[in-house]
């Protein structure tokens, strides 16, 4: 066995050997890779979700607000402010690619004191139907509308987007003008992010983190969000008052 020198220090049996960095070509798929896996992660759990719901459906729960029917298929509906509705714009509450009315429940009850406001779950999403369709941007503005229409809920509407609910909320606007009153996006996506990020070689970000959704659930969090929503509802209601 060859002698060590004093000032050699011999490596502990324990010891890992030191991590090569990755650059180039190679952080890239890294990254990447790190998105698809935290990906899946949030598609399983939001699968647990809805199986969840459908749970309670079978099991004779109770449901939360009240089903929808689009003809062929129903999209569930939480609302407030009664008293407020047909008396001025109408609230409707966009939550993200994996998110369901339940995220915006505090929201509902903070606007619902001064103005009609109504979440819901998307299609295939917790309480609602699945109608089996490609789900991208204008399938959702569709649905949404015909939702709207379906309940007689009345315009002009001020659309609140999370997120991809934020990507939705502007298809919605590009296709239905004339219904829309007003526009809050709150962490929104860009419409064109995901193709985008991968032509230019970026990694893409499914979600920043779980912190921004969870904080819509804070009521302190859902108190500052709804003081913005309803100052946009009162610039409409002016600008309605001024037509």
């Amino acid at each position: 066995m060859p002698a060590m020198n004093a000032d050699e220090t011999a490596p502990s049996p324990t010891s890992r050997p030191p991590r090569r960095s990755r650059s180039g070509r190679g952080a890239w798929l890294h990254r990447v890779s790190a998105a698809v896996v935290f990906a899946a992660c949030v598609t399983s759990a939001t699968s647990v979700s809805q199986h969840l719901a459908r749970a309670r459906v079978h099991a004779g729960t109770a449901i939360p607000g009240r089903m929808v029917d689009l003809g062929g298929f129903r999209i569930h509906m939480l609302e407030a402010g009664h008293a407020h509705r047909g008396g001025g714009p109408t609230v409707v509450l966009e939550p993200g690619g994996s998110g369901t009315a339940a995220t915006w429940q505090h929201v509902v009850r903070e606007v619902g004191e001064h103005a009609y406001v109504i979440a819901y779950d998307l299609a295939g999403h917790g309480f609602s139907d699945d109608h089996r369709e490609v789900r991208d941007n204008t399938r959702v503005a569709i649905d949404l509308y015909g939702m709207l229409k379906a309940d007689g809920v009345p315009g002009p509407y001020i659309l609140v987007g999370h997120s991809l609910g934020g990507a939705y909320v502007r298809t919605f606007a590009s296709l239905y003008p004339e219904e829309v009153g007003g526009m809050v996006l709150v962490d929104s996506s860009h419409s064109d992010q995901v193709e985008r990020s991968f032509r230019r070689k970026v990694p893409v970000r499914i979600l920043d983190s779980g912190d921004r959704l969870s904080s819509m659930l804070d009521s302190d969090h859902a108190r500052v969000l709804s003081a913005v929503v309803l100052e946009v509802v009162d610039a409409a209601r002016v600008a309605r008052a001024e037509a």
